[in-house]
């Protein structure tokens, strides 16, 4: 169980951090008059240049940490749900 804990956390981080730059941009656009007439590839650009690669990852870290022990508890409740069932 321990293990599903481990692989629900690790699975939860990538979740978020590898589509996050999309999350932004995706962000950007709905929240901040700058971009509201902007394609995404413009937007994209224009994070880029005004904030850089780090830009685009703003945030990234808080979200981690919250999805970090989420996962972890869902992917362990489930093995553990599962276990049981399997004994009856």
């Amino acid at each position: 169980l321990m293990y599903s804990a481990m692989s629900g956390s690790v699975a939860g981080v990538m979740y978020w951090l590898i589509p996050y730059p999309a999350d932004t941009v995706k962000s950007k656009i709905q929240t901040d008059s700058r971009f509201a007439d902007k394609s995404i590839p413009q937007a994209v650009r224009m994070i880029l240049q005004e904030e850089g690669v780090t830009g685009m990852y703003r945030g990234c870290g808080i979200t981690c940490a919250r999805a970090a022990p989420s996962h972890a508890l869902i992917f362990y409740c489930y093995a553990t749900a599962s276990n049981m069932l399997l004994k009856y």
